[in-house]
């Protein structure tokens, strides 16, 4: 199973079960988050290099294992912005160089936007 799907199906969880401060401890953007988001970012540059035929497969990843569907009471479910989100969160982590600053910072604005 690959990094990527193992992190969005954590994710899925995450949302499911309402875990709101959980979701927001592993959505992680700092050059010192711990190595498995290093190793995501590695995953992604590999499997996801940037260009827009990746940019699709992505996207069409993030939506299979972020899916939107029903779910009984008490229960939550993906909605199209937190896929956007998360797509963009993913693209982040792929295209981020943290010793290129401005880059960096660039990347950040357009996520947390």
């Amino acid at each position: 199973m690959s990094i990527t799907h193992q992190f969005l199906s954590h994710l899925s969880g995450l949302v499911r079960y309402q875990n709101g401060d959980e979701l927001r401890a592993w959505l992680q953007v700092l050059p010192s988050s711990p190595q498995q988001y290093h190793n995501l970012a590695a995953e992604l540059r590999t499997q996801f290099p940037a260009g827009s035929d990746s940019d699709a497969r992505l996207e069409a990843a993030v939506e299979r294992d972020l899916p939107e569907e029903d779910v009984p009471d008490g229960q939550a479910t993906s909605w199209p912005g937190f896929i956007s989100f998360v797509k963009d969160y993913l693209i982040f982590w792929r295209d981020v160089d943290y010793g290129d600053l401005v880059t960096a910072h660039s990347l950040l604005s357009g996520l947390v936007k």
